[in-house]
């Protein structure tokens, strides 16, 4: 609490209980003045606030943070919540897939002249969920020499965690080749944009 010398105007920080209900005689160590100090004549000390410029500071940098987070994880997050996407989208961010956590499994690829039946799983390793990628395949000829690619989309909008979906497909090669002519055949994962729902 603080008490103010009614001749000096000096001001003193005391106890709270120091002054009585009934008051109690005091002198000022500045000027000697004795006066009747009661409860009423104390004051509550001004709370020291912190500076403006500091709090919008703070405000600032936990929006920062915050947006970096949020545009960081946007994938995820949208993954997780889809009625988010357009509001990303209002934002100028893009949504895509988070392709290091997808692995193309269980390859199986039968070909008969120029038609190849294809089928596999894209696994999501990741402990979220991720939205799921595009597919591209690549027919190529002993010597490495690409016969024909082609991009292959998931059914699935979204992959859930440690859960594969399956893709099956039907490919019509643009040239005749005989059975006996050895095909190789890569399916690789690739970036989708998640367009509005």
């Amino acid at each position: 609490m603080l008490l103010t010398c009614a001749k000096c105007e000096t001001i003193f920080k005391i106890d709270a209980g120091a002054i009585p209900k009934e008051g109690r005689r005091v002198r000022c160590t500045i000027c000697d003045h004795v006066w009747a100090a009661e409860p009423r004549h104390l004051s509550v000390p001004p709370v020291k606030n912190e500076s403006s410029g500091q709090a919008l500071l703070i405000g600032i940098l936990a929006l920062l943070i915050l947006f970096s987070g949020l545009s960081v994880s946007r994938h995820t997050i949208t993954a997780i919540a889809p009625g988010l996407i357009p509001i990303y989208h209002r934002l100028g961010m893009e949504i895509s897939s988070n392709l290091q956590a997808v692995e193309v499994q269980g390859l199986k690829a039968e070909r008969q002249r120029n038609m190849i039946h294809l089928s596999g799983d894209a696994m999501n390793t990741s402990s979220w969920p991720i939205h799921a990628p595009d597919l591209r395949v690549v027919v190529s000829n002993a010597f490495g020499h690409s016969l024909q690619d082609e991009i292959i989309s998931l059914k699935e909008g979204v992959i859930a965690s440690k859960e594969a979906a399956r893709f099956a497909h039907q490919l019509t090669l643009e040239m005749n080749l005989a059975d006996d002519v050895i095909t190789e055949i890569t399916v690789t994962p690739i970036q989708k944009r998640v367009a509005l729902p």
